[in-house]
């Protein structure tokens, strides 16, 4: 009797451990910056893509724009490599604590700058 109190005691947990799903990097979106839009309710990702060449690695960059009409149900991001985050959004407490984020009018120009 303790044998099966032991047995299904150890089985049970196992049957109720999700496995996470495995994806290849490849599949991803390296996400390098990230835009918030408030007034026109936006969210921009910068991609990169990195592009082998003769002289080594050059990197390329894709801008994608999600707003409340956008579906992102096929939407897998890295967001490891994100380095800063630009947003017009106006909320002066939360602005001295927060690194890494640029205040502006234009979004959409700050993100074409080169990192």
């Amino acid at each position: 009797m303790k044998r099966i109190v032991l047995i299904v005691l150890i089985i049970l947990p196992i049957l109720f451990i999700k496995i996470p799903e495995y994806r290849e990097l490849n599949n991803l979106k390296i996400i390098d910056t990230i835009g918030i839009d408030c007034q026109n309710n936006t969210i921009y990702l910068k991609e990169i893509n990195p592009v082998r060449d003769d002289n080594g690695i050059e990197y390329e960059y894709k801008i994608y724009k999600y707003n409340n009409k956008t579906t992102h149900n096929d939407l897998h991001l890295y967001l490891k490599r994100v380095k800063k985050v630009i947003t017009n959004c106006h909320n002066k407490n939360k602005r001295q604590s927060i690194k890494n984020v640029i205040y502006t009018k234009n979004i959409e120009k700050e993100l074409r700058k080169k990192s």
